[in-house]
């Protein structure tokens, strides 16, 4: 038995939203009589499925295993106000299969189960997807297009945040994901991070512009775990970090009159330039609403909205009629009766819905791929009263804007949180 074609293993950090397909072969059994390929899939080394697919036109098992795994994914909920690396416990996961067979004597008998002839090497497989279907193939020469890797230097961080400037204020907390190296297909990968004026010029503490994470896959500050690490980039997370660093410091604080930062990879020669801009900006008189998503790549992604947010209450009464009684007080001594002036009494019990209705504030057109990744999301949370709150957009539809024809880029939606409140009676 001959695993014909698989996802990638020598850079191995595959999405669980794309497809995940083995082909396996098996010439010397598959024309006996009822014969099956049969797929064993093994995710954090724990056996989860047993599948079995009927040879093909070529006499070739195909499987597709990615909805399988996708049930053994999640993302970190807890992670946002992070000051140290974090590595994710859901978000990515080991997956293996092992290939067997079954076929009966003849056409009348009952077939047989021979399992584990070949196992396949690890993968790891986060909860995202990396490419379109309308835009590549995925065969035996085109299947590394769906493999993560750290070719470019937007490609580390897992975040549709990519090629643009990120506004924040001095106090947001949020973190961005980035792969393990290892899964990348690379060794090593320094993050440099340079705080800039107003006028763009980097400002220089003592003899040093940036400072830099030293990211290894093993030991030195990278921490252990599988699939991604969630590294503390927004100012809340800096400002409080616990990181050890070369050559300078991450607090905002002792970069006095910052206008923004940049995270760069100082290992990569030809692509140092910024990879996540961080533009400071603080709220206006409305004060602003932040929200975080699980987004299309598997990690966490943030919004300042900077427009007025206005909360409404909405309530759902059901209504019946009873009769009052003595039902908690009957015994053997004292005999149920009802209560001739309970008939007219009326129980109920009522529900409280909250929403929130949000303005984005003014953006630019590049942000429409910030709006869609965030309205796709299974997953949002909204940081209100001091805690990230879950909520689910309500907002079905918007209609996308362009800075040429609309000037000015407003977005509003609406967002109704996870819990409601119970009345009692």
């Amino acid at each position: 038995m001959t695993v014909q074609d698989q996802p990638s293993t020598s850079k191995n950090f595959h999405g669980a939203y794309d497809k995940l397909i083995y082909v396996v072969s098996d010439a010397s059994f598959v024309t006996n009589a009822k014969y099956r390929f049969i797929a064993q899939v093994y995710v954090d080394g724990a056996f989860q499925a047993k599948l079995k697919v009927l040879p093909n036109n070529s006499n070739l098992g195909v499987f597709d295993v990615s909805r399988i795994v996708q049930d053994y994914l999640e993302v970190d909920n807890d992670v946002h106000g992070t000051t140290d690396y974090t590595s994710s416990t859901d978000a990515a996961n080991q997956v293996k299969v092992a290939f067997g067979r079954e076929f009966a004597t003849t056409a009348e008998d009952e077939p047989s189960e021979t399992l584990a002839v070949t196992t396949t090497n690890l993968i790891t497989v986060v909860a995202g997807q990396f490419v379109p279907w309308y835009s590549e193939t995925y065969d035996g020469t085109t299947a590394d297009n769906y493999v993560y890797d750290s070719g470019t230097a937007l490609n580390p961080f897992l975040t549709a945040y990519k090629g643009k400037t990120i506004y924040v204020t001095e106090n947001d907390q949020g973190v961005v994901a980035l792969p393990t190296i290892t899964t990348m297909g690379a060794t090593s990968l320094g993050i440099g991070l340079r705080f800039k004026n107003s006028s763009g010029s980097v400002i220089a503490d003592g003899a040093y512009t940036s400072a830099v994470i030293s990211i290894s896959g093993a030991g030195g500050n990278a921490p252990t775990g599988e699939g991604v690490y969630y590294i503390p980039a927004y100012p809340y997370n800096l400002e409080n970090n616990t990181i050890s660093i070369t050559g300078g410091s991450l607090q905002p604080s002792d970069y006095t009159g910052w206008a923004s930062y940049e995270i760069f990879n100082i290992n990569d020669s030809s692509n140092d330039t910024c990879i996540l801009k961080f533009e400071r900006k603080d709220a206006c008189k409305y004060g602003h609403t932040r929200i975080a998503w699980w987004n299309t790549y598997g990690g966490w992604d943030y919004l300042n909205c900077y427009g007025s947010t206005r909360e409404s209450v909405s309530y759902e009464r059901f209504n019946y009629r009873t009769y009052g009684d003595n039902a908690f007080d009957v015994s053997t001594v004292v005999g149920y009766e009802v209560t001739p002036s309970g008939r007219i009494v009326t129980g109920g019990q009522s529900k409280v819905k909250r929403n929130l209705r949000l303005h984005t504030g003014f953006l630019p057109s590049d942000y429409n791929d910030v709006i869609n990744d965030f309205m796709q999301s299974p997953k949002v949370l909204v940081y209100w009263q001091g805690v990230w709150q879950p909520v689910r957009t309500n907002t079905s539809s918007l209609q996308y804007k362009d800075n040429v024809i609309d000037k000015t880029i407003d977005y509003e939606f609406e967002v109704e949180f996870g819990v409601h409140e119970n009345a009692i009676g």
